[in-house]
């Protein structure tokens, strides 16, 4: 009984020494508002995508901080053909106006990869509230 009792012991003081150090290093990298930002566009693309009688995948979303209150997104979405031809045309406006009123970044610029290049589709000044 000892044994198992250092055994669970040991465990939670490691437990501990991960959450702390989890903490301490996420607030001194300061990774919160990106990972918001990031997990925000996700959700809200894989939303659009539902929405679709066909099958697109979200293949990859890079992302660039400029300076400390802008992020740019780059979305690549392709069809589920061979050619995996991309999706141009997706409404990402909820994305963008909860990333700018729920983080510190105040310019947000979402593109979408197309085959003659890349569209912004965050700010639109046509669709965007």
């Amino acid at each position: 009984m000892r044994k198992g009792q250092s055994s669970f012991e040991t465990i939670m003081v490691t437990l501990v020494v991960i959450v702390t150090s989890t903490f301490i290093l996420g607030g001194f990298f300061d990774l919160g508002d990106q990972t918001f930002a990031l997990a925000t566009l996700k959700a809200d693309t894989i939303k659009q995508l539902d929405k679709n009688e066909n099958f697109f995948v979200l293949k990859k979303i890079y992302y660039t901080q400029a300076n400390e209150n802008t992020i740019s997104f780059n979305v690549i979405i392709v069809d589920d053909t061979i050619k995996q031809n991309p999706k141009c045309d997706i409404d990402l406006c909820a994305a963008g106006n909860t990333i700018e009123n729920s983080t510190k970044y105040s310019t947000v610029k979402i593109y979408v990869n197309c085959t003659s290049g890349t569209n912004q589709v965050y700010p639109h000044a046509i669709r965007c509230p």
